[in-house]
């Protein structure tokens, strides 16, 4: 028997969306926050996560989520990239991974301010998934691998 405290959001995963050197990544926006909250470099995670759920006012996946204004968040950059498989023995390469996938989150969220709410109110017509037979964007990272920028591919 579901708890009356249980909530669950629908995810929709943008597959393909986003050029990163040789990979290619998927990102995902949650129902609850509207704004992009999870990523993926392997396609079988988009096709297996669907929603998350809340239970007793902790959500099943805040340990690898990318919206950290979410009140449910508990995301941490080790949580984070060891869920993912980015977790290495370097704390300055860690960090620098972090501070990449933050940068392009926000990014994210600015370039598809408009495009957001048409996804979201899409959840039952599309889907989850929406696949893009090309990536939209591209992150060119600078020479020093300190530093790239997000752009329309």
């Amino acid at each position: 028997m579901q708890n009356v405290l249980d909530k669950r959001f629908k995810i929709l995963w943008l597959c393909n969306l986003v050029k990163l050197d040789n990979f290619t990544a998927h990102f995902a926006i949650c129902e609850n926050t509207k704004k992009i909250s999870f990523f993926s470099l392997d396609i079988l995670k988009p096709m297996m996560i669907h929603s998350t759920k809340i239970i007793n006012d902790d959500c099943i996946d805040s340990l690898w989520c990318l919206s950290l204004e979410c009140p449910y968040n508990k995301t941490t950059m080790t949580s984070f990239l060891k869920a993912n498989r980015l977790l290495t023995t370097n704390k300055a390469k860690n960090e620098r991974i972090w501070k990449h996938l933050l940068d392009i989150v926000s990014q994210l969220n600015k370039e598809l301010k408009k495009e957001i709410p048409t996804f979201v109110s899409n959840f039952e017509t599309k889907g989850t998934i929406v696949f893009f037979p090309k990536p939209i964007f591209v992150v060119k990272f600078e020479k020093d691998g300190d530093s790239g920028s997000l752009g329309r591919s």
